[in-house]
């Protein structure tokens, strides 16, 4: 039997929120119940943030969204053995930080996704695990609040017609909101029909819903499973658990509360409640969402300011004027 789990996004590095926080700091908000069953075939997280010691940016954001090198080794140590690179803030530090991740990554045994070693996009990945051939694909879409930093355009290839299992990594949805939007749910279903077996979104930093669909499923956004930030939408992450034996695939939910440390089994949803639930006005949920966001954000500002005020100002700078992107390269 062959088992993979999947879980959120994952940022080792402080953040303008938590300007103190680390890897340790977000394990320690992780449930021992989920740490301790992390293990598996093949464990994907998102990373969403580089792991290096030489980035371009002036202190004090040198920290900012990125983490220690040395934190490749306690996400290996935890179970983790796959990581999506693919997504809008790789290269938020320079490309000489994602060669180190790259480095790190490899060092540890964790198989990096979306990026290959000329740091071009590369969007399929194939291993063979027990006797298994898995076709893993990272995309980064342009669907939400995002833009992809590798290649403007990236198309999702077709699933491989020779391995047993694809699995799609999808970067996309709009941020802070618990339901994804009309035409992601069109784009899954069709990206399930073309052979798909599960697909699992992450960028939010929220939980959306898993759905079960013509018995394959769909994780729409996994929220944020160690990332510096305390907004509400945040402090909840979903684990999935995929099961298959003689071609047919099992999947099991549970998600975590950061704050209470609680566990819940969450059962996947039918396109029939899905479909009832999204809102009608979808644009006007979306700047509700983020309206909260940025009322949470100004808060912390006026905080920052008194406690952190070196970091707050680089903060401000930073956000004036994002020097760090890269123009994204052509794809190879």
């Amino acid at each position: 039997m062959f088992t993979a789990k999947f879980l959120g996004d994952i940022c080792t590095g402080s953040s303008f929120v938590l300007p103190n926080f680390n890897i340790e700091k977000g394990l320690n908000r992780i449930p021992e119940k989920i740490k301790s069953k992390l293990k598996s075939d093949l464990t994907v997280g998102n990373l969403e943030c580089p792991l290096g010691k030489n980035s371009k940016l002036p202190w004090p954001l040198k920290s900012m969204m990125m983490g220690d090198p040395t934190d490749a080794k306690i996400l290996r140590k935890i179970g983790i053995n796959a990581l999506a690179l693919n997504n809008n803030h790789i290269l938020d530090h320079g490309s000489d930080v994602v060669r180190e991740t790259l480095n790190s990554l490899r060092e540890n045994n964790i198989l990096p996704l979306g990026i290959n070693t000329k740091l071009k996009y590369s969007p399929k990945t194939t291993v063979e695990i027990r006797n298994k051939i898995i076709s893993i694909v990272n995309v980064c879409t342009n669907i939400g609040t995002l833009t992809p930093v590798l290649h403007n355009e990236q198309k999702i290839p077709n699933p491989s017609k020779n391995a047993d299992i694809n699995i799609l990594l999808l970067h996309w949805g709009y941020e802070y909101t618990k339901w994804p939007s009309k035409k992601q749910v069109e784009m899954a279903h069709d990206l399930i029909n073309k052979g798909y077996d599960i697909i699992i979104g992450n960028h939010t930093h929220s939980l959306q819903p898993i759905e079960k669909y013509k018995n394959k499923y769909i994780a729409y956004s996994l929220g944020d499973f160690i990332f510096p930030s305390r907004f509400s939408t945040s402090n909840t992450s979903g684990v999935i658990t995929i099961n298959i034996k003689n071609g047919k695939i099992d999947c099991s939910c549970v998600s975590f509360d950061k704050e209470n440390m609680n566990v819940k089994t969450i059962k996947p949803i039918s396109t029939d409640f899905l479909n009832r639930n999204i809102p009608q006005n979808y644009e006007m949920y979306v700047k509700m969402k983020t309206s909260a966001f940025k009322k949470y954000l100004m808060f912390q500002t006026l905080k920052n300011i008194v406690t952190n005020p070196i970091i707050t100002a680089g903060w401000l700078i930073y956000k004036v004027n994002p020097f760090c992107y890269q123009k994204p390269t052509k794809e190879p």
